[in-house]
């Protein structure tokens, strides 16, 4: 995977992967789209995917996903974030209260930061 340093987009919803969620995206300026929902990934979000620039649409839910969100995701052109179902808890962070589509239904992410 690390040598695909032009992809825009990779998708695999719903394809039984296991493991941590690959830090190696994180390095790929063009990426636009990330798909990882529906696996078995377990684990945190890796920090890493803060610094995709590209970023339009980040779907993590229904994974086995722990620990909190990186204050670093959200903050470049993210319009849709889904840790829908995954054991994901703390604070939303507010670089991710103008999200067009937010999904943190089943999980313990206290979203109200955005509400104020």
């Amino acid at each position: 995977i690390a040598n695909l340093v032009n992809l825009e987009q990779f998708d695999v919803f719903n394809n039984a992967l296991t493991g941590a969620l690959p830090t190696v995206f994180g390095s790929f300026a063009n990426l636009e789209r990330l798909i990882l929902q529906a696996n078995s990934f377990v684990g945190t979000i890796p920090s890493e995917y803060g610094n995709l620039e590209k970023l339009v649409n980040l779907q993590l839910g229904l994974n086995d996903l722990t620990g909190t969100i990186p204050s670093t995701i959200g903050t470049n052109s993210l319009e849709v974030f889904d840790i829908s179902s995954t054991r994901v808890s703390g604070p939303l962070p507010e670089s991710l209260c103008n999200v067009q589509t937010l999904v943190i239904t089943d999980s313990d992410v206290d979203a109200s930061a955005c509400l104020q």
